[in-house]
């Protein structure tokens, strides 16, 4: 059986080896990339953010102007009415699989 020549066999183990490093290549190329874009996205935010910090402050006023539900009730009534409420309950209560 006559033998492969000496640059075929040199060129099969290029092919297998480059078969074998161009995925972790291109992974790795990808990585960079994405750190690269995340460099230049949290530098926008932080440009975007001094902007923010350096304008004059905005008026969070409700629309309503401060009229809340509780304006002119005693607090005390107005967490008795609208807070959590009391229940009552029947049968039995298995605790046995609380967190």
């Amino acid at each position: 059986m006559p033998r492969a020549p000496k640059n075929l066999a040199m060129y099969s183990k290029k092919l297998v080896f480059s078969a074998a490093t161009v995925p972790f290549m291109v992974l790795t190329q990808q990585a960079a990339a994405f750190q690269q874009r995340r460099r230049e996205e949290k530098e926008a935010e932080a440009a975007r953010r001094a902007k923010l910090f350096k304008a004059a402050p905005k008026d969070i006023t409700p629309a309503n102007k401060g009229s809340f539900p509780w304006t002119g009730q005693n607090i005390d009534e107005f967490e008795k009415k609208w807070s959590m409420q009391l229940v009552k309950v029947n049968g039995v209560f298995d605790n046995s699989k609380e967190i």
